[in-house]
């Protein structure tokens, strides 16, 4: 009975001293290297520096957006979809809350504030301050944002801004 408490013991300490001389994962390179991008990313939308464009997003930029029929692709439309957001909330912010990576795929959560003081596409400006939460799966390629899917709720947003939902008639 000793012997077997002794070798438990022993066997548990092991347990927790590897675990705490653990080696980083490989994986953690793999976020620091996307956390890098995304923080161009972030400069592009938060202060327009547009000169990251390049160096940040893939030629071939597909972005797959709630809001929008169609699809977002290329550098000049992400730089279009980027004007149209600082147009319509000059104090626009974008923060990133989470980040994971896992091979060529960053998971973000995000919260993206501002004051809606210019036209949000046919949206005419109603001067409220928004704060919108939301999910991004970004796939990268060669170092650069190639792919995105976003994902928040679109109505909340409608309803800071103040509008109303009407169902239709019967």
């Amino acid at each position: 009975m000793f012997k077997a408490t002794v070798t438990l013991t022993v066997m548990v300490c092991l347990l927790v001293v590897g675990c705490q001389n653990q080696k980083p994962v490989v994986g953690d390179s793999a976020e620091q290297a996307a956390k890098a991008v995304l923080y161009r990313y972030l400069e592009i939308f938060n202060d327009g520096n547009m000169d990251l464009i390049g160096s940040t997003i893939d030629t071939a930029y597909v972005c797959h957006h709630p809001s929008y029929p169609d699809d977002i692709e290329g550098q000049a439309a992400f730089q279009e979809w980027v004007e149209m957001n600082r147009g319509a909330f000059s104090d626009f912010r974008l923060t990133l809350e989470d980040i994971l990576a896992k091979d060529n795929d960053v998971y973000c959560r995000w919260t993206m504030t501002g004051t809606h003081d210019g036209p949000l596409r046919d949206l005419p400006p109603t001067g409220k301050k928004v704060s919108v939460a939301g999910l991004a799966l970004t796939r990268m390629v060669d170092g650069k944002v190639a792919e995105e899917w976003v994902m928040f709720d679109i109505a909340n947003l409608y309803r800071q801004l103040g509008y109303r939902f009407v169902p239709p008639e019967p």
